[in-house]
């Protein structure tokens, strides 16, 4: 296989769906056209970053509360006792502490 330099290459560009070029490489006199052809887009860049996800337990979240000095208020106590009765998932726990939260 003969290496061809950039300066032996000529190119017409991109045309029509997909990237379609050709291309004329001159070398020792002789004229050989090249034709490139594909119907996949070029490739984008993902700028989107991979995040790990982690949940903490209830008894993990407050021994670290703990360590930091926080501590659930007896309203705060009740209200995750009232959760666990009434047997919530985690979207309603949310909605409910929103809603004991919000103002107006």
């Amino acid at each position: 296989m003969t290496n061809v330099a950039a300066s032996d290459v000529s190119s017409d560009g991109a045309r029509g769906r997909g990237r379609t070029s050709t291309a004329v490489v001159r070398r020792s006199g002789v004229r050989c056209d090249l034709w490139y052809n594909s119907p996949m887009p070029a490739k984008k860049s993902s700028a989107k970053k991979r995040v790990a996800k982690v949940v903490i337990g209830r008894e993990r979240f407050a021994k670290i509360s703990a360590v930091e000095g926080i501590s659930p208020s007896t309203a705060m106590r009740k209200r995750v006792a009232q959760f666990g009765r009434l047997g919530l998932s985690a979207a309603e726990r949310r909605r409910e502490i929103v809603k004991a939260h919000k103002k107006g």
